[in-house]
Parts: C-alpha cells; sequence; structure tokens
C-alpha cells in the first residue's frame, strides 16, 4: 500500500504495471492491445517510464479510450520499490537481453508475464506468446490464482543472478581469456 500511495493509485484495483524506457523495443503497444482485451475487467495497467514514444503511446491510449484502464507515469528514482504496486509485473518487450526490471520484479515475488525473448527464459520458466490474446488469458488466469512459479523465479534469482556470482562468473572469463 506504501507503493501504492506514492504512485497515487487506487487500492481497490488489480494493477499490472511495467518499468520501461517508451521506446519501440518495449512494444508497449502490445500492452495497450491487452488492455484493450480488458476493457470490461476490474483492471489498471501502468507503465512507468519516459522515452521518445511516450507522446505516441498516449495518442493510442486516447484513441482506443483506454484513458481509464492505462496510466503513463514518470520513472521515480527507485522504481524497483514501486514494482510493489503491482499485482502483476509486464514485460512486452520485442527483443532484451537480460533486462534489470525482470529481476527486481522477481526480488518483489511479483507474478512475471513475459514473452520468451532474450535472456528471459533464463529466469523465468513461464514464458508466453506475444498476443493480446494470450497475455490477457494469463493476466485473468493469474488474478484467480496467484502464480506458483513467484517463488520459483525468486529461488532462482537469488542462486543465479546475485552481485557476487555475476563478478565471480566475470572473473573467470578474464582469467580464461588471459590464459
Amino acid at each position: 500500500s506504501d507503493a501504492r500511495a506514492q504512485l497515487g493509485l487506487p487500492e481497490d484495483l488489480f494493477i499490472i504495471g511495467t518499468v520501461a524506457r517508451l521506446e519501440y523495443s518495449k512494444n508497449l503497444e502490445l500492452l495497450i492491445q491487452t488492455a484493450d482485451k480488458l476493457r470490461n475487467h476490474h483492471l489498471l495497467f501502468v507503465i512507468l517510464g519516459d522515452g521518445p514514444d511516450r507522446d505516441h503511446l498516449s495518442k493510442i491510449i486516447e484513441r482506443q479510450q483506454l484513458t481509464n484502464h492505462i496510466m503513463i507515469l514518470n520513472c521515480f528514482p527507485d522504481p524497483k520499490i514501486l514494482i510493489k504496486a503491482f499485482n502483476n509485473f509486464i514485460i512486452t518487450s520485442r527483443y532484451e537481453g537480460l533486462p534489470y526490471t525482470l529481476l527486481e520484479a522477481g526480488l518483489s515475488q511479483t507474478p512475471i508475464i513475459s514473452p520468451d525473448v532474450g535472456g528471459i527464459s533464463e529466469v523465468i520458466d513461464q514464458t508466453y506468446k506475444a498476443d493480446p490474446d494470450c497475455l490477457a488469458r494469463q493476466i485473468l488466469a493469474l488474478k484467480k490464482t496467484p502464480n506458483s512459479q513467484t517463488q520459483i523465479t525468486y529461488q532462482k534469482i537469488i542462486a543465479n543472478f546475485s552481485l557476487a556470482k555475476m563478478l565471480a562468473q566475470t572473473i573467470q572469463v578474464y582469467v580464461e581469456t588471459m590464459a
């Protein structure tokens, strides 16, 4: 509730959120299409971020008459704290490496909905087709029954993506390269 208060979000809505740079690669049009499929459900989509596509995305939201269903908010200094305001975290990217927001959502134990792009499947076991109907079905399923994968994702991040482990692996690459 503290995170929702910081963002000015209502307590009574199921919130699907993302933290992203508003640009082509993040495919936020897919998020908007998914929200359109769910406009008759008691849901709110929140995008935390800024970028060159902000005006373009705002116009699509207005044109689709989704201003009561999707909010675009400027990113705050420490967005990982605000991920806790979301019931689900969604990634809609066309391509990715290994997004930090994925790790932050996993560490906050927020259920994650994402397509299998880049390194995402290294962190979460259940990925979904990048299709608004498929994502809408998954959101509704998670609204009814929280995902058991959340704890598995959390444990995987702790075990495989800690700062200490990443440093050790980076040093190992240098050692092998210099040998």
